[in-house]
This record gives structure tokens, sequence and C-alpha cells, in this order.
């Protein structure tokens, strides 16, 4: 899987901008806000206005996790080897999903990992410890579960060839959780992508900012739109797919690209 590539001053400035924060554990963050099913509103922006916006942020916890307010995370995604998943995303398909093999790096722990999207925009996560597989692919119970958490969402999975490693991302994540609302927002950092088994390249310096709810504003949404920040189309998987395989058609996220991520540099 990727090595993320910190950048030791991003992280000190970070935490130094965390420190004043209250803490919330893992327990009481998945009791306030687990927020499975929700809508999500996605922004990239630059490091201070992160810092400014957050700092504004009243009642609002960092999540602590054995002392860490930064977290490391590295995903590798499956597809086929005609990109069906990408495609999907890419055309912006009504009913489409991502699997994901998701490692909680200072945690020592992996996750299987099935996003859907529903006809309303509504996204719903299950997930589940990995069970059998290896980094070429899925294993049959792996597979199963693939299957299942399809077809409770009510998607038909057609495509006929294996899902396999197609992308690989890393990056720094804290995660923010109101003291009484139902809400969360997650903050990426130094963004990492690579072609499965391949080298790592830098996704921008950009933030990349994902506030997760049951639909309704939350305050850090109303606190960037007041910046003039408004919700961008983004996904990790597909711009670390566009980015890391030269020619692969990417008009969805182009604005993303070309102004948040070093597209032009990168290309």
């Amino acid at each position: 899987m990727t090595e993320l590539l910190l950048s030791p001053s991003t992280v000190a400035t970070w935490s130094r901008a965390l420190a004043g924060m209250p803490t919330v554990g893992l327990e009481q963050a998945n009791a306030v806000a687990s927020l499975q099913t929700r809508r999500d509103r996605k922004y990239v922006v630059r490091p201070d206005v992160l810092h400014a916006v957050v700092a504004d942020l009243p009642d609002v916890g960092a999540l602590e996790v054995r002392g860490r307010l930064v977290h490391r995370y590295r995903s590798v995604y499956f597809d086929t080897e005609q990109l069906d998943l990408y495609r999907l995303a890419a055309t912006g398909h009504r009913r489409r999903y991502k699997v994901r093999r998701r490692e909680y790096v200072d945690d020592q722990l992996c996750m299987l990992e099935v996003k859907t999207k529903d006809s309303r925009g509504r996204t719903a996560k299950a997930r589940t410890e990995m069970i059998g597989g290896d980094e070429c692919g899925l294993s049959e119970r792996e597979l199963a579960f693939v299957g299942d958490t399809l077809h409770a969402a009510g998607i038909v999975h057609t495509h006929t060839s294996p899902l396999r490693p197609s992308v690989e991302t890393g990056y720094l994540r804290t995660t923010l959780v109101p003291v009484r609302e139902e809400w969360r927002a997650t903050i990426d950092l130094d963004l990492v992508g690579a072609p499965a088994g391949g080298a790592p390249v830098a996704l921008g310096r950009s933030v990349v900012i994902e506030t997760k709810s049951n639909g309704s504003p939350t305050p850090l949404d109303r606190a960037l739109w007041a910046r003039g920040v408004r919700p961008i189309r983004v996904s990790k998987f597909a711009v670390a797919m566009a980015i890391t395989r030269p020619g692969l058609s990417a008009n969805r996220w182009n604005r993303v690209l070309r102004d948040h991520l070093d597209w032009d540099q990168l290309s």
C-alpha cells in the first residue's frame, strides 16, 4: 500500500490549531454521530481557510484515539478491468458504489467497506473487518459481503470481470464532532495517490473537508459558505484514478483537478 508523503510542517501547524479544542472519545463520537446513512457535502480549501473556520466553530470537539487527534489512513479501491465502478462515478450514475479496504494505520486495523449512493443522493456505508483477502484481491467471504450489501441497497451488480485493486490513497485525517448536535466532519490533509502497487504522488496541498449530517446544513457548512466556499464535486478515488492513469476521462472532476490538485503539473 501507499506510503504517506507527510509534511512535518503541515502536521505541526494543524496540531497547534487543534490544541485548544475539546476532545471527544470514539465511543462518545459514535453515540452522537455515527451517521452510517447520511447527506455529505465536500469542500476543497487552502490550509489557512481551514484553520480560520475551525477556530470559529463553537461546541465542537476533535476525535481523540489513544492520545492522537491526527490519524493516518490508507485505502485500496477495487474496480474491474474495464473500470466499471470508476465509470459509474464519472457519469454521475444515480445508483453507484465503491468498494475499498481501509487501513487505520496507527491502530493496525483493516476494514472492508462498501459505500452506496441512492437515487436521492444519500450515502450509506457498510463495513466489516478484513476477512481472508490479500493485497491481490478479495476473498470469497469478502465478495459475498459486497454482494449482500449491494443487494440490500437495491443495486444490481451487472459486470462480469472480478474486482481487483485499482488505485490506492493515503492521507492524514481529523474528525470533528459537535458536543450536542448530530453531525460530524472529516478533514483530510496531505493526500497522496498511487496506482495499485505503484509509486505514490502528492495530490496537491489542499485540504478536503466533508460534512456529514442527516440533511440540514451544519455549522461548519454555514461557516464555509460565509467565506464564499461552496460544496464541490470531489472523490479521492476518482481524482487519484485520473491523476495516476493518464488519458482516463475525468471531465466530472476537471474543476477540482485544475483548481486545487495541481492537475496541470501532474498530467
